[in-house]
């Protein structure tokens, strides 16, 4: 049997990857493979000792207790950020690489055919969510927006653990197949906060019945009755 373990789950996935040519898809893969190492390099940590998962255009990696969550919350990311404005400078918008990254907290462990565990698909609803994507689509600018589950953003940001401040991130409510919560989701800059929030849909009021109660004879000259039902 497989053992049973907890860790932070990183998803990535590069905007627009199925509308390229074959050449394309190479060039894409390359350059996210060094980008991230990039990445993890300048924020001191050793990917190669990451369980990684690889998709093509993303990928999904299972972070170890060695590495330093708050680092790869926060140093990491903005990393990313980094590497991937340089990358994208001078280049056409259809040349330019741009990611959507997610993490979760929870079990995750090797399987026949890759990771398994509920974390596994959490992460991977998070960072497919449709909002996300059209947050890219609206601004074309953005190279990389982050998504965190409401454990991760409850117990490394909202605890101070990280450089950024509660405030940068922005409430969701996620529904995606067949998962739904809470989640955070943060941009450079501020951005995340042009995310179009659906609100949850308030039930209708209730209105309340009047009911007159008359006993015995009443002088109802000068009195003013309710009248129950729809009046329209």
């Amino acid at each position: 049997m497989t053992e049973y373990g907890r860790a932070l789950l990183v998803s990535s996935d590069t905007k627009g990857y199925g509308a390229g040519t074959d050449k394309r898809h190479e060039t894409i893969q390359e350059v996210f493979v060094h980008i991230h190492e990039k990445a993890a390099r300048a924020a001191g940590l050793n990917r190669a000792s990451w369980l990684r998962q690889p998709a093509g255009d993303g990928e999904l990696a299972c972070v170890p207790q060695t590495e330093r969550e708050p680092s790869v919350v926060d140093t990491y990311v903005r990393e990313l950020d980094r590497a991937l404005g340089a990358h994208n400078a001078g280049l056409d918008a259809d040349e330019r690489i741009r990611i959507r990254v997610a993490m979760h907290y929870g079990v995750a462990y090797p399987a026949s055919n890759g990771l398994a565990g509920q974390a596994v698909v959490e992460v991977s609803r998070l960072v497919d969510w449709k909002p996300l994507k059209k947050l890219l689509d609206k601004n074309q600018k953005l190279n990389l927006v982050l998504i965190l589950s409401d454990r991760v953003f409850t117990d490394v940001v909202s605890q101070g653990h990280t450089s950024y401040e509660p405030k940068e991130f922005v409430r969701v409510n996620v529904k995606e197949k067949e998962f739904s919560g809470v989640a955070w989701v943060w941009g450079p800059e501020g951005i995340a906060h042009d995310l179009a929030v659906p609100e949850t849909p308030r039930p209708p009021a209730q209105q309340a019945e009047v009911i007159n109660n008359l006993y015995g004879s009443v002088d109802a000259r000068r009195a003013t009755f309710g009248v129950g039902g729809d009046r329209r």
